[in-house]
């Protein structure tokens, strides 16, 4: 994930450790406490960042908001997440169903659309406005 400056980056593993790159500073991570990370993104202020559990459960560090996460729901397919240009995010499961926190607007998932595969990753228009989601066999699913 870039900083809004564009000169550093973070990278998260599964386990949940962050490592920061250039001008990103570290917040924290999850180190051994959390079910598998499956995704991260970053405020917009970049003072941030949000870790998401493949349980729906959502981390947050420096000025990232808790606005609601997925993990009462049994859940275990989570595949990613992106922020909105706020204080908002998306998660999204391999099945397409997308859960709206924040000021994210339910923009509706893929269930009711026909692709092949499962999704494997959703990502964030500029601005937050929408996203775009990726199959595993290729195919692209804007909102």
């Amino acid at each position: 994930v870039a900083t809004p400056t564009g000169r550093g980056y973070w990278l998260v593993t599964a386990k949940g450790r962050v490592l920061a790159f250039g001008d990103a500073d570290n917040f924290g991570d999850v180190r051994a406490q959390a079910p598998p990370i499956v995704a991260m993104a970053a405020t917009s202020t970049g003072d941030g960042y949000w870790l998401f559990a493949a349980t729906g459960r959502v981390f947050e560090f420096g000025d990232a908001e808790h606005v609601g996460d997925a993990s009462k729901k049994g859940l275990t397919s989570i595949v990613g997440g992106g922020p909105t240009g706020t204080s908002g995010y998306w998660l999204v499961t391999r099945r397409g169903r997308v859960f709206d926190y924040g000021d994210a607007p339910d923009l509706a998932g893929a269930q009711a659309d026909s692709f092949d595969g499962h999704i494997v990753s959703l990502a964030t228009a500029p601005g937050g406005t929408g996203f775009v989601m990726a199959s595993s066999m290729g195919d692209v699913i804007e909102r």
